[in-house]
């Protein structure tokens, strides 16, 4: 932690650690994810690209990357439209059946812990 302005901040992490999250959020999401079992897909989307989108596809981060020279505007602008359309997509239809999928396989796994403890 650092001082400033009299208050303990937490050091913030360099151009190329942010970089490297950044890189990482976006490897949660994209075409490969049609290829993949739902359970997969789930996993990527709602446990991984979720939050990750919150963290690393902001104006304050990609700014912080653009003025860096790790991406240009345009990605910038690609990074904001993305975060924007999958931030629409919370409380629709498509969403509410992404997670009755991923509550669904949770009461499975929950079945057979239940059944297998009453052997």
């Amino acid at each position: 932690m650092r001082i400033m302005n009299g208050k303990q901040r937490r050091n913030e992490i360099n151009s190329t650690e942010r970089y490297e999250l950044f890189k990482e959020a976006l490897s949660h999401c994209g075409k490969f994810l049609l290829n993949l079992a739902d359970e997969d897909i789930e996993y990527h989307i709602l446990e991984e690209f979720d939050g990750d989108c919150t963290s690393f596809l902001n104006k304050y981060n990609l700014n912080l990357l653009r003025q860096s020279g790790k991406i240009t505007m345009e990605i910038v602008d690609m990074a904001l439209e993305l975060a924007s359309k999958f931030r629409a997509l919370e409380g629709t239809e498509l969403w509410n059946m992404c997670l009755y999928v991923k509550m669904r396989n949770g009461l499975k796994l929950w079945n057979f812990q239940t059944v297998s403890s009453q052997s």
